[in-house]
């Protein structure tokens, strides 16, 4: 960005949660740039990454109404389609540390296999980043 003559380079001076209506359920991640603006980016991947951003203004993820009651409403409910067609998050992610983990031990081929019963089990609490 360029101003009074001289360029000042865009870096990221936090990140915060925008977060489901209970509180708990993260939606995006805002990330708030200096010398202005936001990058908010939806935790989905099946998404597009980037739901909302500027170059000038700031995004209030704890602001009811307006635009950020929209956009959590918006990906609330793009949370709640995903989980009732493909199942929990939580349980998802775990599937894919597990796949990650045969992989690497080199038993590729029973990966899909563990990870679908983590997947219908919801065993993921068996599962960690640490194996």
């Amino acid at each position: 960005m360029r101003g009074g003559g001289r360029v000042t380079e865009p870096k990221i001076r936090d990140v915060q949660q925008l977060l489901a209506e209970d509180g708990h359920t993260v939606l995006a991640h805002c990330f708030s740039i200096d010398p202005g603006g936001f990058i908010l980016a939806s935790v989905l991947k099946e998404l597009p990454p980037i739901k909302a951003h500027s170059e000038e203004s700031r995004f209030d993820v704890t602001q009811t109404g307006g635009v950020t009651q929209l956009l959590r409403d918006v990906l609330e409910k793009c949370m709640q389609l995903y989980r009732l067609k493909y199942g929990d998050l939580d349980a998802r992610l775990a599937a894919a540390r597990l796949v990650r983990l045969y992989e690497t031990t080199g038993d590729s081929e029973k990966a899909p296999i563990y990870a679908d019963l983590v997947i219908q089990t919801g065993a993921d609490s068996q599962v960690s980043d640490e194996e």
